[in-house]
């Protein structure tokens, strides 16, 4: 019959912890009275020479970690302490974390004498750096909350997304409130209360304020654990970290709202432009008919400034959407600022001092922009500073060349890393707090009253910034103004060496003419009667062109369809240019000029559209970089796009 020590032994050895009994006596001396087979193994050691020579056991600790498990043992005999270590140990299947945990007693010689257990937590410790990474990685941290103590645990990560250093003890039930907005800790002291009421596991989108005041997206979910008598021993849970998710779908959502804002304002400006073509058309002659005293005259010139203005306001739903028909030119842009400072002056009012600053700016530096574009952007931008200063104060306009490089924050597609020409604004105004700051180029955002702001201007900016392959950028903060920078790309020397185009699109909204007797009727005759054929679905806008060109001298045949227009060339028509809107019912207008150019070889075309060029070229009706004229257009732009294609004015009309 084996002995009791032989039975233990074997019990002991069944188990997968190893035990030990170890001694430290009151002179110092130290020793193993026990130590079980399998921890024998997993040291790699004989139990009976353990028990003879302790040293053999403390030498297979790795040289880094065997100071800290002796210092640990002598307090450990100091104090009666449990003795709890982790160290790593050379074993036979190589450097392995093993864990020592003891309870101290006393015998009648005075010794200390802890019996205890050694286990291998290598695999339990990889495990939790594997999930502890997993966590980081995730942005995922983890928690276990103690009914019995009302104490928690957390993970490092949750510990980073609320805030705190890794390891921090977590907060009682009633200490979470001031990790949550007021908002968001309604919401979870709810559930939690719900889940310890029900033992219902719950998951709540909740927002955590960190120290420093920083907020974080979250969704934090738990599971409620029971004890033996059906209480809530504990709940374990998550809290995900979804912050740069949020962030990103409202980004996209803005994206997405600002394109379909911007297909609405495209569609609304292809019917609207073509009302403001014959309103502005019509307004033309009627300026032009009534004599000088007249109080008509008055009126008519007030429906043409309402439809200048409704032609500005088109612009700008289209430069937001980025959907503006551009008039791209070689501008030296500190030319284009001193030209427009005297009204800037003007705008800005007499308690406000404008003031130009463009020492910094080297001489001849070029852009490629639309000069309508930079000055409405800086006008808008002016206007904007002006409203912040009510009781007067400063604006700098200050020219500079920056080189921004990848990872600039304001970088944004389509702008490239590279030199840009740098418009910064800069007022003395009230400043703009980081709240509003985050909304400021949203369309249709304002914080002005009702009746005072269309809130389009900043969006259109920013828009027509990044047509024109540039962007635009704000710096700003409550009571320290505001400073917005406009970025043009800067044109190469060379390609600005090239002769300048000569644009065709929508006049400017100074461009009128008071000649008595309508525009055009006192200038210079073409050498000889230009016959043009006009096909325009749009009666007003037909009629108006009609009758623009028929009082330049050129002979007009229009037609209300494409297939009229065919009609008229099968029956015989000598015309010289075709002048086709471009999209009409059934034939439009581009292969209305594939056909009519199959009859006449050769024949000049011109087309027009309320349509944006990116429609236009969207749509493939027409080749990219095909000129058109948009509308509205006035009667200098219509005549001179007859003109180039008639032969008779030596222009470029560029790609708009």
């Amino acid at each position: 019959m084996a002995s009791p020590h032989d039975l233990f032994d074997e019990m002991a050895d069944r188990l997968p912890v190893g035990l030990f009994t170890f001694r430290i006596c009151t002179d110092g001396a130290f020793a193993f009275d026990y130590l079980s087979p399998q921890a024998a193994r997993m040291l790699g050691v004989s139990a009976e020479a353990v028990v003879a020579d302790a040293g053999i056991a403390f030498a297979k600790a790795h040289p880094d970690d065997l100071p800290a498990i002796i210092r640990g043992s002598v307090e450990a005999h100091a104090t009666r302490l449990p003795y709890r270590m982790e160290g790593r140990f050379h074993t036979p299947h190589g450097l392995r974390r093993l864990r020592i945990e003891s309870n101290a007693v006393r015998d009648e010689d005075g010794a200390s004498v802890w019996h205890g257990v050694l286990s291998d937590v290598t695999e339990l410790r990889r495990a939790e750096r594997d999930l502890a990474q997993a966590q980081r990685i995730a942005h995922v941290g983890s928690f276990t909350w103690h009914a019995a103590t009302d104490t928690a645990e957390l993970s490092d990560e949750m510990c980073r997304i609320a805030g705190m250093a890794p390891g921090s003890p977590g907060p009682t039930m009633a200490g979470l409130e001031p990790f949550y907005t007021p908002e968001s800790w309604v919401i979870l002291a709810t559930a939690l209360g719900k889940a310890v009421a029900t033992g219902e596991s719950y998951s709540v989108d909740v927002d955590m304020v960190r120290p420093d005041g920083t907020i974080r997206h979250t969704v934090a979910a738990g599971e409620v654990v029971l004890g033996a008598d059906g209480r809530v021993e504990s709940i374990h849970g998550t809290v995900a970290d979804v912050t740069e998710q949020r962030e990103f779908l409202a980004r996209l959502d803005e994206t997405q709202r600002a394109e379909m804002l911007g297909r609405l304002a495209g569609g609304i400006a292809h019917d609207f432009n073509n009302l403001l073509a014959a309103i502005n058309g019509y307004a033309d002659f009627l300026v032009g008919s009534l004599l000088p005293g007249d109080s008509r005259r008055e009126d008519a010139r007030a429906i043409k400034q309402a439809g200048l203005r409704a032609a500005t306001l088109t612009r700008q739903l289209l430069a937001f959407g980025r959907r503006l028909t551009l008039q791209p030119e070689h501008l030296d842009i500190g030319g284009v600022m001193r030209e427009l400072l005297p009204m800037l002056t003007g705008v800005a009012g007499e308690t406000i001092d404008v003031a130009l600053h463009d020492e910094a700016l080297e001489a001849g530096e070029i852009v490629m922009a639309d000069r309508g574009l930079v000055e409405q952007a800086v006008v808008n931008l002016v206007l904007n500073a002006r409203d912040a200063m009510p009781t007067g104060g400063t604006i700098g306009i200050t020219l500079d060349e920056v080189v921004v490089e990848a990872g600039h924050p304001g970088l944004r597609p389509p702008a490239q890393p590279g030199r840009f020409l740098r418009v910064a604004v800069t007022d003395t105004g009230s400043g703009i707090d980081e709240r509003t700051l985050r909304h400021v180029f949203e369309p249709f955002f304002t914080t002005k009253e009702p009746g005072h702001g269309s809130g389009l201007g900043l969006s259109s900016v920013e828009g027509s910034m990044a047509q024109s392959l540039g962007f635009v950028t704000v710096e700003s903060a409550p009571g320290q103004g505001s400073t917005f920078q406009l970025h043009f790309p800067v044109v190469a020397h060379d390609a600005a060496d090239r002769p300048a185009v000569v644009p065709v699109a929508p006049a400017d909204a100074d461009d009128e003419s008071d000649a008595p007797g309508g525009p055009g009727e006192g200038d210079a005759k073409p050498f000889h009667r230009v016959h043009v054929l006009v096909a325009e679905d749009e009666a007003a806008v037909r009629s108006i062109v009609t009758r623009t060109l028929r009082a330049a001298s050129y002979e007009v045949t229009a037609v209300a369809l494409p297939e009229d227009a065919l009609a008229a060339a099968e029956g015989g028509l000598h015309f010289d240019v075709l002048l086709t809107d471009l999209m009409m019912p059934g034939i439009d207008g581009h292969d209305l000029a594939v056909r009519l150019t199959r009859m006449h070889p050769g024949l000049p075309v011109v087309y027009m559209t309320g349509w944006s060029s990116d429609e236009v070229f969207a749509s493939g009706l027409i080749p990219e970089g095909t000129p058109f004229l948009g509308k509205p257009f006035d009667r200098d732009q219509l005549v001179h796009a007859i003109e180039i294609a008639a032969g008779r004015a030596r222009a470029v009309i560029p790609a708009i």
